[in-house]
């Protein structure tokens, strides 16, 4: 539980866009999907937190004041190197909590895996990455709906 603590405490960073209010759910959001893995599996969130440098949250705003995103990934999380640089648009507050907490725990679940982030990756390996990492995620019980 310490290493969660720390890792809330210092391996989260936010724009200067980021109200209190977003940091305060995102924030929790990150803390309840880590508590759930480690209640599920202790040696697993070791592994993720292991994986994980840190996590910038980052609200995009192109200069018309418009966030990007859209209807398709209302959550995008990049997973490169060490470090998960996650989006969120507008749109993601209309997702389900536990929506928002699949998607997390999904991405902790490529982490896990320590899968890299490529761009040029073919369609199959890809494909055989979300899968695992959906699998994974399921695992610890959390529910894809």
């Amino acid at each position: 539980m310490q290493d969660i603590e720390n890792f809330l405490n210092y391996g989260i960073f936010f724009n200067l866009l980021s109200t209190e209010k977003e940091k305060e759910e995102v924030v929790g959001l990150v803390r309840e999907t880590c508590e759930r893995i480690e209640e599920k599996n202790h040696g697993d969130m070791v592994v993720v937190l292991g994986n994980i440098e840190y996590i910038v949250y980052k609200k995009i705003i192109d200069n018309y004041g418009e966030h990007y995103g859209g209807e398709t990934g209302p959550l995008i999380f990049k997973n490169y190197c060490k470090c998960f640089i996650v989006y969120f648009s507008p749109l993601a507050v209309a997702r389900s909590r536990n929506k928002q907490l699949f998607a997390l725990a999904h991405e902790f679940a490529h982490a896990y895996f320590g899968h890299p982030f490529e761009s040029d990756q073919t369609s199959t390996q890809k494909e055989e990455r979300e899968k695992q990492a959906q699998q994974k995620a399921i695992e610890w019980g959390f529910i894809e709906e």
